[in-house]
């Protein structure tokens, strides 16, 4: 009996011994990777000093996400979230801008989704590739990329300089027209001397 239980004892220690190693060996299985996700901002025209975020969440729970999940950007910026990637698998994303407060901007509303495909190569290291369509649609960007605008002001609230061809015009008119009257008065005196004149004489 005490044979059996030594057995026992030894066989079981051999297994776990096994196990740890060979627990060990899947956590080096693969080399991970630092998979990449750009995009890019564009800086609207006539303003100056504007700050843009852009998010990024998993489209699963199985999918490693960035140590910033948030990441302001100027005008005109670049930025990308790094993904730590531990092994192959299809991992999905979606990218947007969050809307900012800025009266005088229309924000770009365009959501990305992101996929990243890992694979390992015959030497166990993880590669990765990344495609982009627009979500919801079958539209696929070379980039994720998000254009803002400028309000644009109604005409009727914009303030037009006044028209100094059209004003002299008017000046001018004016003129003429009182020099006309004054014309005229000074004809009208002029045949009442001379008729004034003809009855006295």
């Amino acid at each position: 009996m005490r044979r059996l239980v030594t057995a026992f004892v030894i066989v079981m220690s051999f297994l776990c011994v096994f196990i740890d190693k060979c627990t060990v060996y899947a956590d080096y299985l693969y080399k991970p990777v630092d998979a990449h996700i750009t995009f890019t901002c564009q800086g609207i025209e006539g303003i100056n000093g504007g700050k843009y975020q852009i998010s990024i969440k998993a489209g699963s729970v199985e999918g490693p996400l960035p140590a910033k999940d948030i990441i302001t950007v100027d005008e005109n910026g670049k930025g990308e979230f790094v993904l730590h990637i531990t092994e192959p698998g299809t991992y999905d994303y979606q990218v947007y801008q969050i809307k900012g407060s800025d009266k005088d901007v229309i924000y770009d509303e365009t959501k990305y989704d992101v996929h990243v495909f890992v694979t390992s190569n015959e030497n166990g290291m993880l590669e990765y590739t990344v495609a982009v369509n627009i979500s919801n649609t079958d539209q696929k960007p070379d980039a994720v990329e998000f254009k803002n605008v400028a309000v644009e002001i109604p005409t009727e609230n914009k303030l037009v300089p006044p028209d100094k061809s059209v004003e002299t015009g008017d000046d001018f008119g004016s003129g003429l027209i009182l020099l006309m009257l004054l014309t005229a008065m000074v004809g009208i005196a002029v045949i009442l001397i001379h008729k004034r004149s003809s009855k006295e004489s």
